[in-house]
């Protein structure tokens, strides 16, 4: 990056502030209360603070919903960024 780039110019991706670890792992988006819609997914990308998230359908999440990865995590989320099939959500308790 050069000194007339700022922080603003960059892709969504690339103004994280902590890098997230490429994975592959399954998931489901659970939104709603008790007539709850589940959606599966895939995990491609992982940190402590958020996830990259791939559905077979471009469909439309609210803004906090969970995300239950496959080894039964489950974790409230804040919908940051939504792009075609993929979402980028930041896990809620670290949300601002």
């Amino acid at each position: 990056m050069n000194t007339m780039t700022s922080k603003l110019d960059l892709r969504p991706a690339d103004r994280r502030i902590e890098k997230r670890g490429s994975t592959l792992k399954s998931g489901k988006l659970v939104c709603g209360g008790s007539w709850a819609v589940i959606v599966d997914c895939l995990v491609l990308d992982l940190s402590d603070r958020g996830a990259r998230v791939e559905t077979i359908l471009v469909i439309d999440v609210p803004e906090f919903f969970f995300l239950r990865l496959s080894d039964g995590t489950e974790r409230r989320v804040c919908r940051r960024w939504a792009s075609g099939h993929q979402i980028g959500v930041e896990f809620a308790d670290d949300a601002a």
